[in-house]
């Protein structure tokens, strides 16, 4: 089950009652200042700021979803799935709600399927699920979901990272997506895609895409519990991984403005030949030189 956490109204409010107890501060702050130096007493130090708090607002809003996980976990595969993203994916202003979910093993290889979830905000502290009408319920065994606009035609689109590849979903504009992995050029990808980042590395004004890889696995050979010495904890029985397993490259994927991409990872050196386990990925620009950076 997953919770919505809010601000409490007294620390929102709080700014908008500072403006006009401020006022009436700072003018018993002059008379008193005067008074302490007119009787040379020490200030007492100033009241405590109140911190924010947080309180579980998940059954007002109507969002009713849950992450299904097998409570065994007898696999790393199991224990390092779920996600979020906010996507406006209809440019009403208001940020809605995109919860991916994932199979157990044994779901996978009878082949069924789980369902993620898309939210709409009905602007007023409520959601509604629009999954279905919008073509995004059943991406992959997924993990992450990233939001960008790869083909700059103004409405965000939506890219899933699963095991198995990435699932790139296109905003048609009228509140329905459209599977657009294949027609990208996207479906090369077959490993544990663990997260994902869009930005322009080449200042061209496209969106390009930063795809990291976890560890390299095959579910019909899956190391099994407590089988090898790193699948042991202090001489309890655990999941394998992922020390033990091996890695998986990362991929760089160029945009070619025309609603494709193309694989760039080893000429622009971010392959990572020594596949260390990548989870997610962030472009930034650390030293302020006007270039972006991957930090995986």
């Amino acid at each position: 089950m997953i919770r919505i956490f809010a601000l409490n109204a007294y620390v929102r409010n709080l700014s908008r009652r500072w403006s006009l107890s401020s006022i009436v501060s700072a003018a018993v702050c002059v008379v008193w200042v005067g008074a302490v130096f007119a009787q040379n007493s020490p200030q007492p130090p100033p009241p405590a700021t109140p911190l924010p708090q947080l309180i579980d607002i998940t059954a007002s809003t109507g969002i009713q979803f849950n992450h299904l996980s097998s409570p065994e976990q007898k696999y790393i595969v199991e224990s390092m799935s779920g996600g979020v993203a906010l996507i406006d994916y209809d440019r009403d202003g208001w940020p809605d709600i995109y919860f991916t979910n994932a199979q157990s093993v044994e779901m996978a290889l009878a082949d069924k399927k789980s369902r993620s979830a898309l939210y709409h905000n009905n602007r007023d502290g409520t959601f509604t699920d629009v999954t279905d009408k919008a073509g995004v319920g059943y991406p992959c065994w997924a993990n992450g979901a990233v939001v960008g606009d790869y083909n700059n035609d103004g409405w965000p689109d939506l890219l899933v990272t699963c095991l198995g590849g990435v699932v790139l979903y296109r905003n048609n504009g009228d509140g329905t997506f459209t599977d657009a992995t294949k027609q990208a050029g996207l479906t090369g990808d077959s490993m544990w895609a663990a997260g994902a980042t869009f930005g322009d590395y080449d200042g061209d004004g496209w969106a390009d895409l930063f795809v990291s890889h976890y560890v390299a696995v095959d579910l019909h050979d899956l190391p099994a519990f407590g089988s090898a010495k790193t699948c042991k904890y202090h001489g309890i029985d655990v999941q394998c991984g992922p020390r033990g397993l091996k890695g998986s490259p990362d991929n760089l994927y160029h945009n070619n403005k025309d609603g494709t991409f193309s694989d760039v990872s080893k000429e622009s050196g971010v392959d990572d030949p020594k596949k260390r386990f990548g989870l997610t990925a962030v472009w930034t620009d650390f030293n302020n030189d006007g270039d972006r950076k991957s930090v995986v």
